[in-house]
């Protein structure tokens, strides 16, 4: 992962309404509708980021990406700092290293979601011109093709843009933090691991033989 895309990562991050995010079906609305809601708690359902969504085959993965990416990614870019500064501890001499910030279970997730999510690059088109705030997001699509539909014409809050920039890029970017942190994380481990101690040689030469004592009487 390139510093530029850790910023663009964190960019992404700063600017794309709090999370937690979460999805609930909507299907009393219509059929295989879904929204996405920001922040929820025990109390309230949280405010709408995107709504009636219409979803494709592997909806509910995409769906789960997106939600779970919105906390997955910050925590990752967080590892990542962590683990740069372990790096510079130990070669400073210090011996103290930053907690994790992503436990093993969170990575394991990460992966998890990154390889169930529709592969390729997504994409968002602005469908205005059928409604008010509708918006198409694709994966996949070339410069004169529409691409794999993943969410239809579905309904945006005022963040749209941001929202929509933070769902798209980070199914780029978090897989590729995550292969960053485990380059880290390994660097670390090898730089912790004790230096090697060289020993010498098992083979011993043989010691030389005595001379042989002459018989008496030959010089």
């Amino acid at each position: 992962m390139t510093p530029e895309e850790r910023k663009r990562a964190q960019e992404i991050c700063d600017k794309a309404t709090p999370g937690p995010w979460s999805y609930e079906d909507t299907s009393w609305v219509g059929a295989s509708k879904f929204s996405v809601r920001a922040d929820p708690d025990a109390i309230t359902r949280g405010p709408e980021i995107f709504g009636n969504i219409e979803i494709d085959m592997n909806g509910i993965n995409n769906l789960t990406f997106i939600t779970e990416a919105r906390v997955l990614l910050p925590k990752a870019l967080m590892h990542i700092e962590a683990l740069k500064g372990d790096i510079e501890n130990i070669r400073a001499g210090f011996a103290k290293t930053n907690p994790p910030i992503m436990t093993q279970t969170e990575i394991a997730r990460a992966k998890e979601i990154t390889a169930q999510a529709t592969k390729g690059v997504w994409s968002w088109e602005d469908d205005s011109q059928i409604g008010p705030g509708i918006v198409t997001l694709y994966a996949g699509r070339g410069p004169m093709m529409h691409g794999l539909n993943l969410f239809g014409r579905f309904d945006t809050d005022s963040n749209r843009d941001n929202n929509l920039d933070f769902i798209t890029e980070a199914r780029q970017l978090l897989p590729k933090a995550l292969e960053h942190l485990e380059d880290l994380n390994n660097t670390v481990q090898r730089m912790k691991q004790p230096a090697l101690v060289l020993k010498p040689p098992s083979y011993k030469p043989p010691a030389p033989k005595p001379p042989t004592p002459k018989p008496p009487g030959i010089q």
